[in-house]
């Protein structure tokens, strides 16, 4: 019995350590860092994420948006907030990030968020604070503590009803 409670106080242990350094290097890490972590998300989690974002009981969302150049159609996993009347996208990554210059290029684009589709419009910068109280507290204070201070926000309308049931 005592080796069970070892082993949950080191697995707590290294839970608590883990936790510390993922909010200190999210926090610290600017710049070059933070393209790397945005080219291993890109290049290694972003297909994997898409097989699942924007289902109804998965965390991700789909933001579909036309390359400024290239004109081609593109789909990028994100997490979003449902927020009065508004869909809001953290930018762990700040504004300088390739699917938010293509909705401004373009004026909008789609997503995808809970399983309903959206046309989305007019994506605008906003600070956490303008909408902390809309995201909830539990929400807001997690995105304080790992230094996540803009949001995009997007008018959405959506696209698809909800599927009728035959009878």
């Amino acid at each position: 019995m005592r080796w069970i409670l070892k082993l949950l106080r080191a697995v707590i242990a290294l839970y608590v350590v883990a936790a510390v350094a993922v909010v200190a290097f999210s926090r610290l890490a600017r710049g070059p860092r933070t393209d790397q972590i945005r080219r291993f998300n890109r290049d290694a989690l972003n297909p994997w994420m898409m097989k699942h974002a924007g289902g109804e009981h998965w965390y991700a969302s789909v933001v579909g948006h036309v390359g400024r150049a290239s004109g081609k159609q593109y789909q990028t996993p994100v997490v979003m907030h449902a927020v009065d009347g508004h869909l809001a996208i953290p930018l762990p990554y700040g504004t300088d990030v390739d699917w938010l210059e293509n909705l401004r290029h373009a004026g909008g684009g789609v997503a995808v968020h809970k399983g309903v589709e959206y046309a989305v419009a007019d994506p605008t910068v906003v600070s956490r604070d303008a909408i902390a109280t809309a995201l909830g507290a539990r929400d807001a204070l997690r995105y304080r503590v790992f230094g996540i201070d803009e949001f995009v926000e997007l008018r959405a309308e959506r696209l698809k009803a909800e599927p009728s049931v035959a009878v």
